[in-house]
């Protein structure tokens, strides 16, 4: 038995996930360490049905997410192949703005780069980094570094891991492939509307970013709408960090957030409450607390977290748990094959 039949062997399930997340990361583990090859063809999912004993809907499943990660490229009448982990771009600038610093958005963007990274360098692609200090007034401008970087040929794609609405004037306009970090909510919106309905809930709240995430993209409030949720006025609170972070915290807008939404009387308080980003969390914990809710009895929560970055919670809660490293795929597999080029 070769390495890769000996790998497709010794699958076995260990419950952490859901089972198409389980064998998505088994079969990117195989990506990863080389066993796998760029251009092999996987097993069909019929014949992996019968070896897994897993079920040809979940087994679908997988590729899909593998496809969305950037791992696997289908092709029809054909099957399911890795993509090879080759060069595509002669160097990428990896670029973030350092404008209104702060620790709790530093640490996730500090990871996301770290992954970006590692997955560039997994496929052999030279890449630059650049950390725009300069004052958010010259921010209108493109950077110097970017710019001769660019009009010199060097680089032919950018990652934006961290941007802001003053950069975004002369970054979108740039001529080459571009994707941005800041534009990735990977969150399941249909299984928060089960869970929803499973517990009963008919008065959900949302505190959530405002704005789209992306030109051509959306925010949270309209991906839950297209899902069939809307959010009347009275139970959302829409968040605009490019304006509040220059006065206040993640935490302290959570905590503002969260008590216009629940101070008032228990028939037209909201019956369950969904915080995204992880940041503002604590602070809704701290409303919360403070208003005295009962949790689950009065309220139900869903709180968004990162898993490299979990917190704990004293309330009993339902978490959004996201993974950076997937936050990293989903950016890699944007450039590379949805990639915006003007």
């Amino acid at each position: 038995m070769d390495a890769t039949e000996q790998f497709f062997s010794d699958f076995r399930l260990s419950g952490r996930f859901s089972l198409h997340e389980e064998v998505a990361e088994y079969l990117i583990g195989g990506i990863r360490s080389g066993i796998l090859k760029g251009g092999e063809k996987l097993p069909s999912l019929r014949d992996l049905e019968k070896q897994w004993g897993i079920n040809y809907c979940s087994l679908k499943l997988a590729t899909a997410l593998m496809q969305e990660r950037g791992f696997v490229f289908k092709q029809h009448g054909r099957g399911v192949f890795v993509i090879p982990r080759q060069e595509m771009f002669r160097r990428v600038i990896v670029y973030t703005s350092k404008i209104n610093d702060r620790p709790e958005d530093n640490s996730y963007y500090s990871l996301l780069r770290d992954f970006v990274l590692a997955k560039l360098r997994e496929r052999r692609i030279d890449y630059v980094i650049s950390e725009d200090a300069r004052p958010e007034e010259e921010h209108d401008r493109i950077p110097s570094d970017v710019a001769t970087l660019i009009s010199g040929g060097e680089a032919d794609a950018i990652i934006g891991i961290k941007i802001h609405q003053c950069d975004k004037k002369w970054f979108y306009p740039l001529p080459v492939c571009k994707s941005i970090g800041m534009n990735i909510i990977p969150v399941k919106c249909r299984d928060i509307m089960q869970k929803l309905s499973e517990y009963g809930c008919r008065r959900p709240a949302l505190i959530a970013p405002a704005e789209r995430k992306a030109q051509g993209g959306c925010s949270l409030k309209e991906r839950f709408a297209a899902e069939g949720l809307d959010f009347p006025e009275d139970r959302q609170r829409l968040l605009y960090p490019e304006e509040e972070l220059k006065e206040h915290n993640w935490g302290e807008i959570g905590y503002r957030a969260a008590r216009l939404l629940l101070d008032r009387p228990a028939e037209l308080r909201p019956d369950a409450l969904i915080v995204y980003p992880d940041g503002a969390v604590h602070g809704v914990i701290q409303a919360i607390l403070q208003l005295g809710i009962d949790v689950p009895g009065q309220l139900r929560i869903f709180f968004h977290r990162n898993v490299e970055l979990g917190y704990f919670c004293v309330l009993p809660a339902d978490y959004m748990d996201v993974k950076i490293e997937t936050a990293a795929d989903i950016l890699i597999a944007d450039l590379f094959n949805n990639g915006e080029r003007n």
